[in-house]
């Protein structure tokens, strides 16, 4: 059989400037704030982990080197984890991805320094860093974060086995370097129009029907 993967709208999903200062007035940050953004439906354990894991392990090794820096948390939710708001940990709610909407989540993607998927369980089509990478923005994530992806490590993506210190000195290093922030944008923003893309989806669909010559 043949594999189909989600797919994203790379025209949509585009970093955009005015969009990103757009999400960092929305959220009251200046333009040199660092900003790590995660996504996702916040009732929902492995991402309530996901949070926790950002709010005890992560942000307080990120505030050491880079006090001045916030969490965005975006989705749907976020009741059971109200006791991790505060000044460094932004909880935004549902956040629109259509383009009507002002900022959308392409904005707030476009606005993030580094996108954080610490996940450690659950399933699913992994969208999240899909669009981060259509949004060019670099991504740290765990190898079960990014299953089922074909993002390369070192090269479109940073990858780790667990939500260890690992992932936080991978977090650490993108934040230090933006030349490699940078090369991760771009080379994972170039694997998704070639092979992410609705676009490319349906030319693989339709090489399917005409080898079944349907």
């Amino acid at each position: 059989f043949t594999l189909i993967p989600h797919g994203v709208d790379p025209d949509l999903f585009d970093f955009r400037p005015e969009g990103a200062a757009a999400a960092r007035t929305k959220l009251g940050l200046a333009a040199d704030t660092p900003l790590l953004t995660f996504v996702g439906k916040l009732d929902y354990i492995p991402n309530i982990r996901a949070v926790e894991y950002i709010a005890r392990h992560i942000a307080p090794a990120v505030w050491e080197r880079y006090p001045e820096a916030k969490f965005a948390i975006i989705g749907q939710g976020a009741e059971a984890l109200a006791e991790y708001g505060r000044d460094g940990i932004l909880f935004t709610g549902f956040v629109d991805a259509r383009a009507s909407a002002h900022p959308n989540l392409s904005d707030y993607l476009s606005a993030s320094d580094v996108v954080l998927v610490p996940l450690d369980s659950g399933s699913g089509t992994r969208l999240k860093i899909v669009e981060a990478a259509s949004n060019a923005r670099p991504v740290v994530s765990t190898c079960i974060g990014a299953e089922g992806q074909r993002f390369v490590h070192e090269e479109e993506i940073l990858l780790t086995d667990e939500v260890d210190q690992a992932f936080v000195e991978a977090t650490l290093r993108l934040l230090a370097d933006g030349e490699l922030r940078e090369q991760l944008g771009r080379a994972a923003r170039a694997k998704v129009v070639a092979q992410y893309s609705w676009q490319a989806q349906v030319h693989k669909m339709e090489q399917v029907y005409e080898e079944l010559g349907v």
